[in-house]
């Protein structure tokens, strides 16, 4: 039987980051676009995750959101990486920050997203746009070597 799914806002879904598919789905989609354009860097859509670790697949992790978080951004940045050797990396900074969204009690997320920040590699460009907090979120990803935009 199919799991529920969580929608939020205007029909919403977070694709699991559990699944083998969406490995599958990520690594496709990516080489098929750098095969298209051909770009010097790429930007992950890893931000507001609404909704994280509440289906089988995560859960049967026993992983907290941040971990799986993590993982999943490893491997998205392993993907991008395979398919665009020397190209940049880029990610919003929200899900990552932990003076932003990566803490405990965000909105649908089953546990902390603490430790979410482990998964971006230094080289991984973080687009920081924390305002309420800027000081401290850009001294955060500082500290551990980023590259930011503001």
């Amino acid at each position: 039987m199919p799991a529920a799914v969580v929608t939020v806002n205007d029909g919403q879904v977070m694709i699991c980051p559990s699944e083998p598919k969406t490995v599958e789905l990520l690594r496709d989609q990516a080489r098929r676009m750098h095969a298209l354009w051909q770009a010097k860097g790429y930007w992950m859509s890893h931000d507001e995750i609404r909704c994280l670790n509440q289906d089988e697949s995560c859960r049967k992790r026993n992983l907290s959101a941040g971990a799986i978080l993590a993982d999943n951004t490893r491997t998205c940045v392993e993907i991008l990486k395979e398919v665009n050797p020397g190209g940049r990396i880029y990610a919003w900074s929200d899900m990552f920050d932990p003076h932003h969204n990566a803490r405990d009690g965000y909105y649908l997320v089953r546990g902390t997203l603490a430790g979410s920040w482990e998964g971006l590699s230094k080289d991984v460009v973080v687009v920081n746009w924390n305002r309420g907090k800027a000081r401290d979120s850009l001294e955060t990803f500082a500290l551990r070597g980023h590259r930011q935009i503001i």
